[in-house]
């Protein structure tokens, strides 16, 4: 099968979208983490002020 510059485009294209769908959600999932790790120091800080 001979691929023309048209077939290579489109699945350069749908790669593309597929790493920038990938990109999002490790974006997303960074931003989450990020999140729990405040509310964890947030509480221990909490908890070390409580136990003074």
């Amino acid at each position: 099968m001979e691929l023309d510059a048209q077939d290579i485009m489109a699945a350069y294209d749908a790669h593309l979208s597929k790493l920038t769908r990938d990109l999002m959600l490790a974006r997303a999932t960074i931003t989450a983490l990020q999140a729990r790790v405040s509310d964890l120091e947030n509480t221990q800080a909490t908890t070390d002020r409580e136990a003074e």
